[in-house]
């Protein structure tokens, strides 16, 4: 037997983004409706038990985030109500949910860590590649000692043959064979320096080298696990951005789950980095308050305090919860 509308669900896609409002006894039961959608193309970017009630007036145990599988929209009512009418919990459809339930899961698991992975992979390639520069130059380095030294031998085969020419003068043998004797000892040590430098220059190379091999094996099984691990959330990320600001109440959850992100936090920079001023609240003097839209209306609120050391308590709620709200506030 299929959900009936406004008794068992209620589908709400006037804001800025599409939920599915159901009343059924437990999550497993949610569950297995989201992955029924999603057998039919239908994403589900969020569920949870549901706090507010629906437009309708009726409060609903359950939320569902929906969105078009393809084109990331809003699906039309036309779409919504045929399926959820349809929707049978028999033997059949479970196992169905549980051959595609897996696969859809760690899909989603990689798409959220896609963006984590590729920006350590870009820096990893940076890594890496200043270490071939790195390697580079010492190759180059390498090829001017070994010039160096081939120039070395050249000048000792200059100097041996004016020896040997210079020793068939009995006027000035004494004098020639000293001097020439000097400077073979002298090219000698040069030459065995230079020969040392350049060993120690092919065994940092190779050192380099096999550091680079064990570098690129390291970071590819940091990177792999990086992909399996990868849990990050919009609330890991707003908390690492805006550590300073402390979300009151069930704040968190209204932002991530019940309306659109980007217009909340939007606000909240304006007030944490742009220092903006909202209006002071009656009642709590300390307090002050800001708008934003919930992509329908202006009905979202967002009452802020500045604490010590430029730490921010915020607390994000309805325009139809104020009288509430001042009172929490007045008593913290």
């Amino acid at each position: 037997m299929g959900l009936r509308p406004h008794i068992d669900y209620y589908y709400d896609l006037t804001g800025m983004r599409a939920y599915v409002l159901v009343d059924v006894p437990f999550y497993d039961d949610v569950i297995n409706i989201i992955d029924y959608l999603k057998i039919n193309d239908i994403e589900c970017t969020g569920s949870g038990a549901s706090k507010y009630p629906a437009r309708s007036g009726k409060k609903y145990a359950w939320f569902i985030r929906v969105e078009d599988k393809f084109t990331g929209e809003k699906p039309p009512s036309g779409r919504i109500h045929p399926l959820l009418q349809r929707f049978d919990t028999g033997e059949s459809l479970n196992l169905k949910l549980q051959q595609s339930q897996d696969f859809y899961r760690n899909l989603e698991i990689l798409a959220q860590a896609q963006p984590k992975a590729e920006a350590h992979l870009a820096k990893h390639e940076t890594e890496l590649e200043n270490i071939r520069q790195k390697n580079e130059q010492l190759i180059t380095k390498e090829a001017t000692t070994s010039l160096a030294l081939e120039e070395l031998e050249k000048r000792y085969k200059q100097l041996d043959e004016e020896r040997q020419k210079l020793t068939l003068d009995s006027r000035n043998k004494g004098e020639l064979a000293n001097y020439v004797s000097e400077e073979h000892d002298k090219l000698n040590r040069e030459s065995e320096v230079i020969k040392q430098k350049n060993v120690s220059l092919i065994t940092e190379r190779d050192e380099l080298i096999q550091k680079l091999m064990d570098y690129k094996e390291s970071k590819t099984r940091q990177l792999s696990s990086i992909v399996d691990d990868g849990k990050s959330s919009e609330r890991d990320m707003f908390q690492l951005l805006l550590p300073n600001v402390k979300l009151l109440q069930d704040s968190a959850e209204l932002m991530f789950e019940r309306v659109d992100t980007q217009p909340v936090i939007k606000r909240i920079r304006q007030i944490v980095f742009g220092k903006q001023n909202g209006d002071v609240v009656r009642g709590a003097s300390e307090w002050r308050e800001m708008r934003f839209s919930t992509g329908q209306d202006d009905s979202g609120r967002i009452y802020y305090r500045i604490m010590g050391n430029d730490m921010y308590e915020i607390l994000v709620s309805w325009k139809e919860n104020q009288e509430k709200d001042i009172k929490y506030l007045k008593n913290r």
